[in-house]
């Protein structure tokens, strides 16, 4: 499948959390896959109920996963019903909140 910007859908990846530091439980957490799998920078990451953040750093065998409740992470997403593209952010807890609404 193509889409208008010429980009393809990734392929999915299976993974597992290696390690996660109580300190900073809704923000980060360490992946057991990595550049060697295929794994990039920026990457989303997916759980079965939807976004759960994306890979900060990569590599060859581990990566850094950066949670969505994080506040310094951000994702555009668009809201079905409506069409609507907006920005969703962590919100320092463990969930996110949208940040701007914005026109079709």
């Amino acid at each position: 499948m193509r889409y208008p910007s010429g980009q393809r859908l990734a392929k999915l990846q299976p993974t597992a959390i290696l390690y996660r530091d109580p300190a900073t439980w809704f923000k980060s957490a360490v992946l057991d896959v990595g550049s060697a799998d295929g794994a990039h920078e920026e990457a989303g990451v997916l759980n079965a109920y939807g976004v759960v953040g994306r890979l900060k750093q990569v590599g060859p065998e581990s990566s850094q996963l950066q949670m969505l409740s994080d506040p310094d992470c951000r994702f555009s997403a668009r809201l079905p019903r409506s069409g609507l593209q907006c920005a969703v952010a962590g919100d320092g807890r463990h969930g996110a909140v949208l940040q701007y609404l914005g026109g079709h």
